[in-house]
This record gives C-alpha cells, sequence and structure tokens, in this order.
C-alpha cells in the first residue's frame, strides 16, 4: 500500500548525483531485471521498501489470470452439460440414481473451485 501512495505523489524534486560509471551501470542492470526505474531503486531503498521483481510478479498474475480463465471455461461446460442432463433426465432417458451422482460431483468441483478462488484472492490480491 505504501509503495501505490508513493507513486501517486506527484515527483517535483530532482536530485543529480555523480557516481562511479561501474556503479550507474549496476544500478541500471538492477531495475532492468527487476522491471523499475532507476528512480524507483534508490527511493525504494530510502523508504525501506524491498525491491521486488516486476516481472516475477507479472509473470506469476498472467499464469494465475490464465488458469482461473481456464476453471471458468470448465465450469461453463460443465454447467452446460448439466442443462442437458436436466433435459435428458426430464425425458425420462437416465435413472434417477445415476442423475444424482453426477449431480453430486458437479457440487464438489464447484465446491473445489471457490476454495481455489478464495485461496488465491487471499494469497495475491
Amino acid at each position: 500500500m505504501k509503495n501505490i501512495k508513493q507513486r501517486l505523489i506527484k515527483k517535483s524534486g530532482r536530485l543529480e548525483i555523480r557516481i562511479t560509471e561501474a556503479n550507474k551501470k549496476r544500478i541500471e542492470e538492477k531495475a532492468s531485471s527487476f522491471g523499475i526505474s532507476m528512480a524507483e531503486i534508490v527511493t525504494n531503498l530510502i523508504n525501506d521498501i524491498p525491491i521486488t521483481d516486476r516481472k516475477i510478479k507479472d509473470e506469476r498474475f498472467h499464469a494465475v489470470y490464465c488458469l482461473c480463465k481456464e476453471i471458468n471455461y470448465i465450469g461453463n461446460n460443465i454447467n452446460q452439460i448439466t442443462i442437458a442432463l436436466r433435459q435428458i433426465r426430464a425425458d425420462k432417458k437416465i435413472p434417477d440414481g445415476e442423475y444424482e451422482m453426477i449431480e453430486e460431483q458437479l457440487k464438489k468441483y464447484n465446491e473445489k473451485r471457490n476454495e481455489i478462488s478464495e485461496l488465491l484472492t487471499r494469497n495475491l490480491f
């Protein structure tokens, strides 16, 4: 939260310092490897904010996003199957016992999906 507030504050001050080319290069390399600016590196250091690798965070977020999307697609397919099964059951083409067994498996899937969603929300956002 502190880092977000820091970005929202208008930056009007300018700081020029002299450092060796080697140190400048090291700061540039660190900034590049973490996917942030050199100013952000310095600001984080003086505010005791740990420097986190934004590239890894972005990759992790993208992977979770893709996973959630895939889970939603699976959920949509299951809902379509459920609708088809209800129509088949209404036409008495599937025994009641089998229908209840399938419905129970769908409930388990939905419970697990909600559990995963809660875990991801707690740990990532």
